[in-house]
């Protein structure tokens, strides 16, 4: 399993303007970026996403999604891939609650 990381969302948040950190949400891979400023919660899509080298051969890692709709870093050159949440920091460890809703989400 790769290491965990802190990563910087490749987007400014939009509540401030600042730097976002990608964090591990929820349960089953559910990744957020949240700023770094006032801590708010945001979605994140592909473009948000860094380009990372591979752990094993320093090649450039595709992005992509799995099965369960969780991004992956895959590596053509050697097949070494993870899930994005997996390398993430948990939210809770840096930043105060700040609601951020799924699909899933059971609303009442």
């Amino acid at each position: 399993m790769a290491t965990k990381r802190l990563l910087h969302g490749f987007s400014k948040s939009k509540c401030c303007g600042h730097e976002t950190l990608l964090v591990r949400s929820r349960k089953h891979g559910f990744v957020s970026q949240d700023c770094l400023k006032c801590g708010e919660s945001d979605y994140v899509n592909e473009l948000d996403l860094p380009d990372l080298a591979c752990d094993k051969c320093a090649a450039t890692m595709a992005i992509g999604k799995d099965r369960k709709h969780n991004y992956v870093y895959e590596c053509d050159a050697c097949q070494f891939r993870f899930v994005l949440a997996d390398i993430l920091i948990h939210w809770d460890e840096r930043f105060t609650y700040s609601g951020l809703a799924v699909d899933s989400d059971q609303w009442r």
